[in-house]
């Protein structure tokens, strides 16, 4: 009903509205709960989906389907399935399987947010670094120029070949500063990369060794 569209309101008065709908009220009433449970059953379904995408995303997926893995090439299963006590021993077999995947889960989750909580770190020191060098390269530059037109005016007046020779020195200062900077701002990168990899090192190793041990 909420999809429900009229095309000319005039032709429907609110006394024939409140009539019509006394008049369908059970149907009414039967549509809005049939959309309703739609609704629902949606919402559900889209919860369930972006909670896989982020199993997936952490590589957790294998808790939502280990279970009915193990047993999905167990030609044996079908026959077992007719002793007496085997369906209690399978529930707490999927009890217990749960129970693992849960801590498991959990853990995986929060070494996940590890992990981007390290790399947002390590993105945001990146983009500090490099505007703090850009910042000091145009300062460098701008202070050239103004150096540039002072000396460009004074040889203008002066024609002195001296002045020519500053104005080349001063280039090549402010080539050796640049290049100076360059070389910084490499050395503080390759740094941080060194204490990233080595904190992201820490977590991979713990991450394989969870795994290894709910396997």
């Amino acid at each position: 009903l909420h999809d429900l569209t009229y095309l000319d309101y005039s032709l429907v008065g609110k006394a024939e509205s409140v009539a019509a709908r006394e008049q369908y009220q059970d149907e009414l009433l039967d549509v809005e709960e049939k959309e309703a449970l739609q609704d629902e059953k949606m919402a559900r379904e889209t919860a369930a989906a972006k909670h896989t995408c982020e199993l997936q995303e952490a590589n957790l997926a294998v808790v939502e389907t280990i279970f009915e893995e193990m047993f999905a090439e167990d030609t044996e299963m079908t026959k077992l399935k007719n002793l007496p006590g085997i369906s209690d021993i399978i529930n707490s077999f999927q009890s217990e399987v749960e129970s693992a995947s849960d801590v498991f889960l959990q853990a995986g989750m929060a070494r996940r947010q590890q992990k981007s909580h390290e790399t947002n770190l390590f993105e945001m020191a990146i983009k500090e670094m490099r505007l703090a060098y850009a910042s000091e390269s145009v300062a460098l530059i701008e202070h050239f120029g103004h150096q540039k037109k002072h000396s460009v005016k004074h040889f203008a007046s002066s024609r002195e070949p001296s002045d020519i020779h500053k104005l080349l020195t001063l280039l090549s200062n402010l080539s050796h500063d640049l290049m100076d900077l360059e070389m910084r701002q490499v050395d503080q990168f390759e740094e941080l990369m060194g204490e990233f990899e080595a904190k992201y090192s820490e977590l991979k190793s713990s991450c394989l060794e969870a795994q290894q041990n709910f396997f």
